[in-house]
């Protein structure tokens, strides 16, 4: 699913479907189903592999592939290695299938779990798409390091600080606040303490909420 939502978010659905070689209103996704799919386009290869194509990892017994495993996409291919980006994946070496993750891998190119490629036919793609633009051509706004990053979190995080908070909670903010479990941060707004609904909690912050619910009930 993760290859299939790559191409569907870079191309749209008609245009992904047709460089996944999938139909409209087919079962998509599927590891095997997505080979076949290369295959009967003509568009699966064994070796070989280009940036853009989708990489399908195999177990065999022998020289014979006894199930589909696994799928990325190709990054780039440098020293002897396939470089890989994929979902539901870890990084740990080797092909991790269920991993919860999305991350960057590499493999030998003559690894014997290396299925084939499927090759996507990039004529279909329109030309002002074709190519990304370059990193060092970007606006400074656009670029996104940790620096920058850390800026727009803090931003966000401000805006959560402002002691807003659902309805559906009230109850159970009130019995928080007098029974000692939460307490502000110091600072009042509008005249209240600001306790910070919605922001996000941290280990430490849990981990003291649990320390004061546990002498609420006498067992600390």
């Amino acid at each position: 699913m993760f290859v299939d939502w790559c191409f569907v978010q870079a191309f749209g659905v008609e245009v992904a479907l047709k460089l996944l070689c999938q139909v409209m209103g087919g079962c998509g996704a599927g590891v095997k189903y997505s080979a076949q799919y290369y295959k009967a386009k003509g568009q699966f290869l064994e070796r070989d592999p280009h940036p853009g194509d989708q990489i399908f990892f195999v177990k065999r017994k022998g020289l014979t592939v006894t199930n589909w495993l696994h799928t990325g996409l190709v990054e780039k291919v440098e020293g002897g290695y396939v470089y890989t980006i994929e979902g539901n994946t870890s990084g740990a070496s080797g092909i991790v299938s269920n991993g919860g993750g999305v991350c960057r891998k590499k493999y030998k190119l003559n690894s014997v779990n290396i299925g084939g490629y499927g090759r996507p036919d990039w004529s279909l793609v329109p030309q002002e798409i074709t190519a990304p633009p370059r990193q060092d051509k970007m606006e400074d706004d656009d670029m996104m390091d940790v620096t920058k990053f850390k800026e727009l979190f803090n931003e966000m995080r401000h805006e959560l600080q402002d002691n807003d908070s659902g309805k559906w909670s009230e109850e159970a903010r009130r019995w928080a606040i007098s029974s000692g479990l939460v307490a502000g941060n110091g600072t009042q707004i509008n005249g209240e303490p600001n306790y910070m609904w919605e922001d996000i909690l941290t280990r430490e912050q849990l981990v003291t909420v649990l320390y004061r619910f546990a002498k609420l009930m006498g067992q600390a």
